[in-house]
């Protein structure tokens, strides 16, 4: 497997697992593919035990047990998301293949009144998302956007009560068959 991600050296197992440092961040799997999965997911964990005995020897702060372990220092190449910043970003993640534009155009509407008709393009909309800590999963359907006035910060607009920017920091979505975070590439 050619890849470009990590240096194979860089994994550890639990013949060099004494490298590992209880706290440290990273990304934990059972084979070479489960840890590029979890790199393009940014599904970063923190080591929460550690024990040479066993071929499951790392475990993560869910307390789910892994024979590899990559610290995040040594992975090449990474993908950085953010929080959604506002309504056309959160109109273009969640429908990507709609056209706002076409849909609200702002024939004799100001600027306010495009931006509730964009909310109201997502009404109605299925998302899966998961928790990162638990991985518990949520399949919703949005009935609610709520936003602040002409604020456009994550912190400021809701789906279903919860805001975008606590949507990024605890859960992922799934979107095309993948868990990716609940934000936009940067």
């Amino acid at each position: 497997m050619d890849n470009k991600l990590f240096n194979k050296e860089d994994v550890l197992t639990c013949i060099d697992a004494e490298q590992a440092v209880l706290g440290m961040s990273g990304y934990f799997g059972d084979t070479v593919s489960d840890l590029v999965r979890a790199i393009s997911q940014h599904d970063v964990s923190e080591l929460s035990g550690v024990s040479q005995e066993y071929a499951y020897c790392f475990t993560n702060n869910s307390d789910k047990h892994y024979i590899l372990f990559l610290p995040l220092g040594r992975v090449k190449k990474t993908y950085t998301y953010r929080p959604i910043a506002n309504l056309e970003e959160l109109l273009e993640f969640l429908v990507p293949d709609l056209d706002a534009n076409a849909v609200c155009d702002s024939a004799g509407n100001d600027d306010e009144i495009i931006r509730y008709k964009k909310a109201e393009l997502l009404l109605g909309k299925k998302i899966t998302i998961r928790e990162k800590l638990t991985e518990y999963t949520n399949v919703l359907i949005i009935s609610r956007v709520d936003f602040y006035g002409d604020s456009d910060t994550g912190d400021d607009i809701y789906i279903n009560g919860s805001s975008l920017n606590y949507l990024f920091e605890n859960y992922k979505i799934l979107i095309d068959g993948k868990w990716q975070p609940f934000g936009v590439k940067e």
